[in-house]
């Protein structure tokens, strides 16, 4: 008999799927589900267009944030040379 899957460890795998950084199939495995679940989901669209969008804007919000750090770690280099 299958277990039921709770809507926030749904939530955590689709969330990691739209990331990207993983396969489907390790994430399943990590979560212990079935990758033909997590995918049956995705063809369904069970996530909120909203977390979608949320997840695009922090991945945004990061890249912005590593290039201040970059830009900040250069001008740390330039002040040791001198």
């Amino acid at each position: 008999m299958m277990r039921p899957i709770s809507n926030d460890i749904r939530e955590k795998i689709m969330a990691e799927v739209k990331l990207g950084q993983r396969p489907v199939a390790q994430i399943a495995e990590s979560y212990g589900v079935k990758p033909n679940t997590v995918y049956g989901w995705v063809s369904k669209g069970v996530t909120k267009s909203s977390d979608i969008m949320e997840i695009h804007r922090l991945q945004r919000k990061i890249l912005e944030l590593y290039e201040i750090i970059g830009k900040l770690t250069e001008g740390l280099e330039r002040l040791k040379k001198n």
